[in-house]
């Protein structure tokens, strides 16, 4: 994460390292863990940031700030954790 000037307020997401250190205000749910994408190993080229089945940023976003589709156009919120609850997912892809 770069921030160049002002103030930045980062919530809802999963933070390598998290914010201690950083020029980042906390503003809460965040978490500090392996996202447990599907590839992000081997060349850039082959990368895929969709969620494994197990991940911890599935069923964590936030409904009211998260975009109504991903970027392949799923529609958010979507039940990834099957627990009867609609809850957007971190990242850019919607688990489904």
């Amino acid at each position: 994460i770069y921030r160049e000037s002002g103030t930045a307020i980062v919530s809802y997401s999963d933070i390598e390292g998290g914010l201690t250190g950083t020029l980042f205000t906390d503003g809460g749910n965040n978490i500090m863990t392996d996202p447990l994408f599907v590839n992000v190993s081997g060349a850039p080229d082959t990368w895929d940031f969709h969620l494994q089945e197990t991940s911890p940023c599935i069923d964590t976003g936030s409904n009211a700030t998260a975009p109504s589709d991903d970027l392949e156009k799923s529609r958010r919120p979507q039940d990834g954790d099957k627990d009867g609850i609609k809850t957007a997912d971190m990242g850019c892809y919607e688990y489904a």
